[in-house]
């Protein structure tokens, strides 16, 4: 079972579908660097419905390291998901 940390980002949703894609990717790539920077493993980081899924299996760890990622607006956790 994975743990699943949900990334909201603030005014990346505001802007135009192909911006905004443009953005979400690059917040993807910042959140997998910030991970393998501190040797942290996860299964997948996909974008869904204005929200960067982080499945992970050490996702409180995971949560604590993504605070630190420039453009995250807040984190919640939810250990349910699969």
């Amino acid at each position: 079972m994975f743990n699943v940390v949900i990334v909201r980002y603030g005014e990346i949703g505001t802007k135009a579908r192909q911006t905004r894609r443009w953005f979400e990717n690059l917040l993807m790539n910042n959140i997998r660097e910030a991970l393998m920077d501190e040797n942290l493993k996860y299964k997948k980081i996909a974008a869904k419905h204005g929200r960067i899924l982080v499945k992970s299996n050490e996702a409180i760890k995971a949560a604590d390291t993504l605070t630190r990622v420039f453009g995250i607006v807040s984190l919640s956790g939810d250990g349910n998901r699969r």
